[in-house]
């Protein structure tokens, strides 16, 4: 068995890592809408162990140990956001890129798409290298499922930019940026 544990960096130019590593598992008790956005961040397919409705219409009493349903309600949410991201993306060219974010959590086709994580409950700024370009900019809250656009983002040259959520509350966000013109080569992955 391969003990080798998931990490951002060593993912870092191998498309195929996670699929050879799948004894990477999170109880099916403390799944949330964060592990569902950091699993498909870092490139996993994740499955939700969803006991909540395997009993049907009569959730799992929460006494026998089992997660009430109400408990797993914000990681369903999540993935069928993460879903709805995945259809919207050339998820094809994208790779986990987790060395180009200071939060580790980055999905991105180099130049044309970034998808980024900023797991923190607070507004905190962190940073995402960007090839050269102007983005579009689509904030989505993972609290209260919010999503917003922002003013686009031009980019000379490959540089670190600092981006802060734009919700009040605070809470994870994900930043997505696709890029819409260059002077310099095509906006297409090749």
């Amino acid at each position: 068995m391969n003990e080798r544990r998931f990490t951002a960096s060593a993912s870092q130019g191998d498309p195929y890592f996670a699929s050879r590593n799948s004894n990477v598992h999170i109880g099916p008790f403390r799944s949330n809408a964060l592990w569902a956005w950091k699993s498909f961040l870092r490139g996993h397919n994740p499955i939700l162990y969803d006991l909540g409705i395997v009993a049907g219409v009569n959730p799992p009493d929460p006494s026998s140990g089992s997660p009430s349903f109400a408990s797993l309600e914000a990681a369903r949410y999540a993935m069928g956001d993460t879903r709805r991201f995945a259809e919207r993306v050339q998820l094809s060219a994208m790779k986990p890129y987790g060395n180009l974010s200071s939060t580790g959590y980055v999905l991105a086709s180099l130049g044309n798409e970034y998808l980024v994580l900023q797991p923190s409950e607070t507004a905190e700024p962190f940073n995402v290298e960007l090839a050269d370009g102007t983005y579009t900019v689509k904030w989505h809250s993972i609290t209260s499922r919010e999503s917003v656009e922002a003013s686009t983002l031009t980019v000379e040259g490959t540089t670190v930019v600092s981006l802060s959520t734009p919700f009040a509350a605070g809470g994870p966000a994900v930043v997505y940026l696709k890029c819409i013109s260059i002077t310099t080569r095509s906006c297409e992955p090749s």
